[in-house]
């Protein structure tokens, strides 16, 4: 069948066309600059430290591959994590992430293991035992799991081993942050593009969507846009035509918006897609997010639309500004703005770091930008992430709190919202207060306050609070939930109060809530545990 690209804009976390490869190069150089042994920022220096009797490196080789001038390989990247004193994947967690979002399909992973295929296949029997049990599996086990199975083809018998070992994956990416969480979707996506992998897949993604209990959807739905497989193009336009819940059509929004422009859909979906944009579009009352996906859908559908259609975006855009800057510029603000706070979030970082090295860090600005004012979801979290594996992350924590307390930001909901949301990822004990101000604040912009409610539980700082959202959250007996108690709720789930979660899942709680209880207190125990490495 006909398959349509729509318009697609940057592929890469940056935004603006770059390649993986300086993103990359940028990431070492940041960490080596900036990293805990000043020593290390002279070049000449961490080359010598380089060397360890097996590997060598020459200052030369260390400049070139923090140019991007020289193409950088996985025992490249591991050794830099070692020689700077970095917690094993940290780098390449994030290397293998930009590669994929910047080829924009699935297959083996751009950073091909070294070894051969018989000692490859050695280590992956004891792998496949331990995933398919109830062993730990560590971010980098699955890694080496996924990235095995693309070099040394394996058959599983019986074929349910495939779908075991998906589900159990999948699981595990659902409670995993950080680190482990970038390996995880990393693992999927593989998963994603062999042959045997993709059906269950999808069918896993589904399985968690449809499932009415399930707390954690942005996964699974988001999982399904990178995939050319039919049944996830057709399963994400029926859950924007029609959710089986709000939170599951904000799930769906955010993998189309990306999806469209991988040319997935059909002309007769893309018919489709465009009608239910501009539905979402024309009714005022639907939720923000919902509206910017439509938009950035409809963005990417414009140079296939009619003169009609694209009269009826213009109006429904009406009194809209948030999506009327998607639809026009691709950025959730105008671009004077978005480089604007870029630029001085940015500078603003520098004169904090602990050693005056760069002046300007064009790089970091545009995943600043990306990060706050992307339409794509995906794109957002992969530069919040790719920050966050960089000296460069407290500080902007630290520099997006303040940006919070600027006199009227917060009444700025939309940037308001989305700095908090970056917080999320970066943030840490330091930013705990301000986060609980605006949790438990009165008199708070609601979308904001729904924004805190969902990330302060990534936080994973103890507090006394929590009792105050304990007594919230029991208060609420009947009738629809708002955004802000699920977020609360989610965020008790994530940090594991397991004691509250207890007595939420009690018989006289919200039906709601009894329900999400007893989902975060039915994840096993190994894969907690897992999920944690």
């Amino acid at each position: 069948m006909e398959r349509v690209r729509g318009r697609r804009p940057g592929t890469t976390p940056a935004g603006h066309g770059q390649s993986a490869e300086p993103v990359i190069a940028w990431l070492l150089r940041v960490n080596r600059l900036y990293g805990d042994d000043e020593r290390l920022a002279v070049a000449a220096r961490f080359a010598r430290a380089y060397d360890d009797g097996d590997v060598t490196a020459s200052e030369s080789q260390v400049c070139r591959w923090e140019r991007a001038t020289l193409r950088l390989s996985a025992p490249v990247i591991g050794r830099y994590e070692r020689v700077l004193g970095l917690p094993r994947g940290r780098l390449a967690a994030v290397a293998h992430t930009l590669y994929r979002e910047s080829r924009g399909c699935l297959g083996p992973p751009a950073l091909r293991p070294t070894g051969n295929a018989d000692a490859m296949r050695d280590r992956l029997s004891p792998l496949l035992e331990r995933a398919l049990g109830a062993e730990e599996m560590t971010g980098c086990d699955w890694d080496e799991l996924t990235a095995g199975l693309w070099e040394v083809p394996v058959l599983l018998h019986p074929r349910r081993l495939w779908p075991e070992l998906i589900q159990r994956l999948l699981a595990e990416l659902l409670v995993a942050e950080g680190t482990g969480w970038l390996w995880r979707c990393e693992a999927l996506n593989r998963l994603l593009g062999l042959r045997d992998g993709a059906t269950a897949v999808v069918e896993a993604c589904a399985a968690v969507i449809d499932d009415r209990r399930s707390q954690v959807l942005i996964e699974p739905a988001a999982l399904l846009e990178m995939t050319p497989h039919p049944a996830a193009a057709a399963y994400l336009l029926g859950q924007v035509e029609n959710p089986v819940s709000d939170q599951v059509l904000r799930a769906a929004w955010w993998a189309v918006a990306e999806k469209t422009g991988r040319g997935h859909f059909d002309p007769g979906q893309l018919r489709r897609l465009t009608q239910v944009a501009l539905e979402t579009l024309r009714d005022s009352g639907s939720p923000l997010a919902s509206r910017v996906g439509a938009a950035e859908t409809a963005r990417q559908l414009l140079p296939d639309v009619s003169a009609g259609e694209h009269r009826a975006l213009s109006q429904a855009l009406q009194g809209d500004p948030v999506s009327g800057h998607v639809l026009r510029s691709g950025t959730v603000a105008a671009p004077e703005t978005v480089h604007a706070v870029a630029h001085r979030l940015s500078q603003a970082v520098l004169s904090l770091m602990r050693r005056e090295i760069l002046q300007e860090d064009p790089v970091l600005e545009r995943l600043i930008a990306d990060m706050l004012f992307h339409p794509q979801g995906t794109r957002r979290t992969v530069a919040a992430q790719t920050v966050a594996a960089t000296p460069y992350r407290s500080v902007l924590a630290d520099v997006m709190g303040r940006e919070l307390g600027r006199p009227g930001m917060l009444t700025s909901a939309p940037l308001a919202t989305a700095l908090v949301q970056a917080i999320g990822h970066l943030g840490g004990a330091e930013e705990a207060a301000l986060i609980w101000r605006l949790v438990l604040g009165r008199g708070l912009p609601a979308p904001v306050q729904e924004a805190a409610a969902w990330i302060v539980g990534h936080l994973h700082v103890p507090s006394e609070r929590w009792d105050v959202v304990r007594t919230r959250l029991l208060h609420h007996r009947d009738g629809p939930l708002p955004g802000y108690v699920r977020g609360l709720m989610y965020s008790a789930g994530v940090s594991r109060r397991n004691a509250d979660l207890t007595e939420l899942s009690g018989p006289q709680v919200h039906p709601e809530l009894r329900t999400a209880a007893s989902w975060w207190l039915s994840i096993p125990d190994f894969v907690r545990a897992s999920a944690l490495v």
